[in-house]
């Protein structure tokens, strides 16, 4: 037990009561909290001004008080926790808790020692001397350190108090008690929700104690006198609400909206003088925002600014916020691949977690070192390390545990490094086996976090292992099949968090599969806390062991007859066989739980498949993928690396063929950056004479998709699965033969001009749509949306020849999302002449059959019946996360409203849909960003049409012209209307082909007028 909890025991103390639970006497409780906010140099006066040696117990309490005030002002939380420490000594009385009490708790939680602020937390909550008011408020926050380290059972039950005895206590309570308990509840009640997979309640939860604390800091400033006095507690309650708000959004893959968090947290830490370690929080909060964006150099930059403010101010370096900051570190080195600086940050980790058993847990992960090892050359150690991990995990959590599979995937790569290629393949397809099991989900084998850093290592290691046999003329078909399915594996990573929590959308209204759900995730959280007892019950069974070694040993040094050490001896082992026990039980009962997960996994599998391929794609085999696609089509999958692109290409009858590229990942992204730079020209006055690089095009040609057509020449279709950057490049524009004498595009040898080219972003996705395409065709052929009115009044005419705006991204520091001018995003009246167009050549109704202008809402877009529509357009813009700020869901954007309800139809929302179109339309879509990533949202958005019921996707990749877009969509619907049995990637090629050949009008054989809308999803009929 900690030193402070045993001298509070030692006199019944743990005195008064908390600050904000002294609801009897306000103006006291307001005195005591509050106070002129000092300066900065008054609180350096203070922080350097000694104690008098002969200083009354009252001398020494305002002494103290005046010290940690002053800390607070500096951010000092050292001289903070030293001088609250004092003060719960000074202020001891019998039969009352201290009023520090409670700061001490939250201070060591924050930035102190984690086990110690635990512990105290319990005490408090269950201090026979407590109020029922201070055990209320206790209980709320002790709720929040539980929902923390991951004991969801224990924050459950402790919400379950809180309501029923806030309920009782309500009529007692004073205003600023009221205020916190409402506060501290719903932060708990958003953690118990999330942890029970309820997405959307959890958000709602935080969103009401965000404006409570907020409602509540500028209650207590107004009661603030003229001189300046501010309420301290409520802007520290506010900053705690802030901080879970700003987790919870990390954690659901809201990384924009955490990131906005985080900035207005750096805001408000500067503006209201709270800086040092409130200030290093907040930077640390905003490196892991950027982490989850991806935003590697910035993310590593801001924990460092972090790292550096939190030493500075004295934070303790085994504490959560320090520990949490440098694993957020560790993450963006480790995108960075810089590992000996991820070596020195995991041994600051470890050197400082010594004396602090939960720090400890995360610094010391065996799976870490290891891979830590293996990453700086350390092969030996990391083998040492890891073997022993192995054995140990597979015994004690089982063969098929994640915990144990992650780490033979580790073994697989050490294995490899040091030439044991056979037993490294061995470990692989173990590893595999479990990725692939139809009742693994995709959470066990990449969870959030640092873990799920290690499984996309893995696989890229068997990647690695796969090239290097390929080379040496050892691939056979099985390997080439595990290896095509790794490679849609980590394609589909890149979205695949955010389609999960998009899902909570789907939970919510098909009550009979989230009542599936639930019980899975019930059975998933039971386990979580089985095994964490099963930890606990292994490292005590370790300390007792080595304590019956040491008992024996000085038994024997003692020199104790032979029948007393044997019965001593008898006694350890005793001992040792009930942990085994234990132990043994506790492994049955997590057997058993994952049994149950299992059979939970297979039903909603069997029943919901479409639901299960959303949030657990699992890509098929080789041979499933032949079966699914027609005589003349082809599939092929391109996977970018950075030692080599792999590329496996199927038909429907020849066998599948793999071939390794030597072109690197960053060959192929610079160029597809070339390329975009070419097709992108909508700002050049002579856009249709711009030139176009055909060497680059026709190396990307020739190195990809010459081979793929080679194995299967006699398809029309392809279609194309890959990721990130190359998917922004639509694939119609390679060219097939060099180029002879100055570009021209009406002769440019185009792909287009041969096959028929689909993309997606996976087979996985690809199959989904194959296998559940057996439905009803719908009756109506047309609804659109266009030209969505973003602000009140009249709109400008379009100009024919135009070229279409787009939103630019948005992410200036402290940009905030409740002031921003909707009305700013750029209109598109050229819109309502393409939807016109579109229904024309469907034989629609422009006017019964779209929506326009003020009217394009997004509650219309869900309240429109369109599951009757063959085509559904959306001509508005698309956005990617971080365009407008706090965007953190691909989304369209929609008439602006004046009731406050979001005018963006965000991929949760299309996920809620009911759809049964062959198309849908989406103009104004943008796929262009440096690292891919805006392509990645619009794969995310695509899929969830697909998930609605869409067959496949006609978007935009960059800003287009008025005209050549109009008479491209609209040519294709007229192929499709007059050849009933083309496949959808056909009209799409023939409308192309119209405009190359000058038959839309002359100027449009440049690719900037043919090429921007790529077809995406089933090319079929």
């Amino acid at each position: 037990m900690s030193r402070i909890l045993l001298a509070l025991f030692a006199t019944a103390l743990l005195l008064g009561q908390p600050l904000a639970a002294r609801a009897q006497d306000e103006r006291a409780d307001e005195i005591e909290e509050a106070g002129q906010r000092l300066s900065e140099a008054d609180a350096r006066r203070i922080l350097a001004t000694p104690l008098p040696a002969a200083a009354t117990k009252q001398a020494q309490v305002d002494h103290y008080i005046a010290r940690q005030r002053a800390a607070f002002t500096m951010g000092n939380t050292a001289e903070r926790i030293a001088a609250l420490r004092k003060l719960v000594e000074l202020t001891s009385e019998p039969g009352k808790i201290s009023p520090w009490a409670g700061y001490l708790w939250r201070e060591l939680l924050r930035y102190g020692n984690q086990t110690e602020a635990l512990e105290m937390g319990e005490a408090l909550a269950n201090h026979r001397d407590a109020t029922p008011e201070q055990r209320l408020i206790y209980k709320s926050d002790l709720g929040l350190d539980y929902a923390s380290q991951g004991e969801r059972d224990k924050a459950a039950r402790t919400l379950a108090e809180v309501d029923a005895e806030r309920k009782r206590l309500e009529p007692t309570l004073g205003p600023r008690s009221r205020a916190y308990l409402t506060i501290s509840t719903e932060r708990l009640r958003a953690a118990v929700l999330n942890s029970s997979a309820d997405a959307e309640g959890s958000l709602a939860a935080i969103k009401r104690a965000l404006v409570a604390s907020r409602a509540e800091v500028e209650a207590t400033r107004s009661m603030a006198s003229a001189g300046g006095l501010i309420h301290d507690r409520a802007i520290r309650q506010r900053n705690g609400t802030m901080t879970y708000a700003t987790w919870l959004s990390f954690v659901q893959g809201r990384n924009e909206e955490a990131e906005s968090l985080a900035r207005q947290g750096m805001r408000l830490a500067v503006e209201e003088k709270t800086g040092g370690a409130v200030l290093g929080y907040w930077q640390s909060k905003l490196a892991q925002a950027l982490l989850g964006q991806r935003r590697f150099e910035e993310s590593v930059a801001a924990s460092n600014e972090a790292i550096a403010a939190m030493l500075a101010a004295g934070v303790v370096p085994s504490s959560q916020q320090l520990t949490g900051a440098r694993t957020v570190l560790m993450q963006g080195l480790f995108g960075l691949e810089r590992w000996a600086e991820a070596d020195q940050v995991a041994f600051a980790m470890s050197t400082a977690a010594v004396d602090d058993f939960t720090a400890r847990g995360v610094a010391d992960n065996p799976v870490l070192v290891s891979f830590l090892h293996l990453k700086n050359g350390r092969l030996d150690q990391a083998k040492e390390r890891i073997e022993g991990t192995v054995r140990y995990r597979q015994r004690f959590n089982g063969h098929r545990h994640p915990g144990a599979i992650e780490a033979l995937g580790i073994r697989a790569m050490v294995r490899q490094a040091m030439g044991e290629s056979g037993n490294a393949l061995d470990d692989y397809r173990e590893v595999l086996e479990f990725v692939f099991a139809p009742d693994s989900a995709y959470s066990d084998a990449q969870p959030s976090g640092l873990r799920g850093f290690f499984l996309p290592q893995v696989l890229r290691g068997f990647l690695k292992l796969v090239r290097e046999r390929h080379l040496a003329g050892k691939t056979d078909a099985a390997l080439a099949d595990e290896a095509f399915r790794v490679a849609d594996r980590l394609q589909a990573s890149v979205v695949q968090q955010a389609m999960i929590d998009s899902a909570a959308r789907v939970l919510a209204t098909t009550p009979e599969l989230a009542a599936l759900a639930r019980k899975e995730q019930e059975r998933r959280a039971k386990a979580r806390e089985n095994l964490s007892r099963l930890n606990k019950e292994l490292a005590e069974e370790g300390r007792l062991a080595r304590e019956a070694k040491e008992r024996l040993e000085a038994a024997k040094a003692a020199k104790q007859e032979p029948a007393k050490l044997a019965e001593l001896a008898k006694a350890e082992r005793e001992r040792v066989r009930a942990s085994r026990e234990d132990l043994k039980k506790l492994r049955g009962e997590l057997d058993t739980l994952d049994k149950s997960r299992g059979e939970h996994q297979r039903e909603i599998a069997q029943r919901f498949p479409a639901y299960y391929a959303l949030v657990n794609p699992k890509a098929p085999t080789l041979a499933v993928l032949a079966k699914l696609l027609a005589k003349d089509e082809a599939f092929v999958s391109v996977y970018p690396t950075p030692e080599a692109t792999y590329v496996w290409t199927v038909s429907a009858d020849g066998p599948p063929a793999m071939h390794v590229s030597p072109l690197t990942k960053a060959q192929v992204a610079e160029a597809v950056a070339k390329l975009r730079r070419d097709l992108d020209v909508g700002e050049r006055p002579d856009a249709g004479r711009a030139p176009f690089d055909t060497a680059t095009s026709h190396r990307l040609y020739a190195e990809l998709l010459a081979p793929a057509r080679a194995t299967a020449p006699g398809a029309k279709v392809i279609t194309v699965a890959t990721a990130s950057e190359l998917a922004q490049l639509p694939l119609a524009v390679l060219v097939t033969k060099p180029a002879e004498g100055a570009f021209d595009g009406a002769r440019t040898a185009w792909l287009v001009r041969e096959v028929a080219v689909n993309q997606v972003s996976t087979a996985a996705a690809f199959r989904a749509l194959r296998e559940s395409r057996s439905r009803e065709p719908a009756k109506l052929a047309f609804f659109g949306f266009g030209d969505p009115q973003f602000k009140p009044g009249p709109v400008p005419a379009s100009k024919p020849g135009a070229v279409r705006a787009l939103v630019r991204g948005k992410r200036e520091a402290g940009f905030d999302t409740e002031t921003f001018d909707y009305g700013s995003v750029p209109p598109l009246p050229e819109t309502r002449d393409e939807i016109a167009a579109i229904a024309r050549a469907l034989s629609a109704d422009p006017a019964k059959d779209a929506l326009y202008g003020a009217k394009a809402t997004r509650a219309a877009a869900l309240a429109t019946d369109l599951a009757d529509r063959r085509v559904v357009a959306f001509a508005t813009h698309g956005l990617k996360p971080g365009d407008l700020p706090g965007l953190s869901r691909p989304a369209l954007a929609m008439a602006g409203t004046s009731d406050g309800s979001s005018p963006l139809l965000a991929m949760d929302d299309v996920l809620t849909m009911k759809l049964a179109a062959d198309w849908v339309v989406l103009s104004a879509c943008n796929t262009a960003s440096d690292d891919g990533r805006a392509q990645e949202a619009y794969s995310g958005l695509a899929r969830a049409f697909f998930f609605a019921g869409a067959r496949a996707v006609l978007a935009t990749h960059w800003a287009v012209e008025t005209i050549s877009a109009r008479e491209l969509v609209t040519r294709t619907f007229r192929h499709q209307a007059a050849n009933a049995a083309a496949p959808r990637a056909e009209s799409v090629r023939q409308a192309q082909l119209e405009l190359i050949e000058g038959k839309a009008g002359p100027g449009f054989g440049h690719p900037f007028y043919w090429a921007p809308y790529a077809l995406s999803g089933d090319p079929g009929r």
